[in-house]
């Protein structure tokens, strides 16, 4: 029998980074209505391949975030993803993506502590909003200050590693150069190439 934590070489204990797993994702008039729950990113990374069954894609279900940035002299930002980055490198991408990081809400004990619970706080535009605005930032250094326009546009379903993603678009007050220049200094650039026109 196939054993999903076998493949994953956990052993009871193993912390585990917590995503957010959206199911269940209803149209209702102009709005998105979601279940969501905990997913351990490491099940999602050997539960995400097409070939899995639907068993282990149902368990390794993550959320994410792609964004495309559009700059002030009209230009689309693309990051070219370097080669050691699996199975997404060699290639140009979304201005900025990430997976949904998993918070937690806290309760505060008789004794005054706060401890955290196993529920998610809720997923709303608001969450899914901040959660991108900090990978744009990590990975282009654009911060809210720079952005005019930044909202949700859609939801897609990636077929590389599977999962979900909320699509966004965001304007920024910056050409595409200024951004070029912030993008040598954001915290996880690999390289200070320069855009091509």
């Amino acid at each position: 029998e196939y054993n999903l934590r076998d493949r994953l070489g956990l052993k009871v204990g193993t912390r585990n980074v917590q995503k957010v797993g959206v199911r269940k994702i209803e149209r209702l008039n102009n709005r998105l209505l979601i279940d969501t729950r905990p997913v351990s990113y490491p099940v999602y990374a050997v539960a995400s391949s097409p070939e899995d069954t639907e068993e282990n894609l149902d368990l390794g279900a993550v959320t994410g975030t792609a964004g495309v940035l559009i700059t002030a002299d009209n230009k689309m930002i693309l990051q070219y993803r370097s080669k050691k980055n699996t199975p997404y490198g060699d290639m140009p991408g979304a201005s900025f993506a990430g997976m949904l990081d998993a918070v937690f809400k806290r309760i505060q004990t008789e004794d005054g502590k706060e401890v955290k619970t196993g529920v998610l706080q809720d997923v709303d535009d608001n969450y899914i909003k901040a959660s991108s605005a900090e990978e744009r930032f990590q990975e282009i250094a654009i911060v809210n200050d720079d952005v005019t326009d930044f909202r949700i546009i859609g939801e897609a379903r990636d077929h590389v590693r599977e999962h979900d993603e909320f699509l966004l678009l965001a304007k920024t007050s910056l050409t595409a150069t200024e951004v070029a220049e912030r993008t040598q200094n954001a915290p996880r650039s690999s390289s200070s190439k320069k855009l091509d026109d």
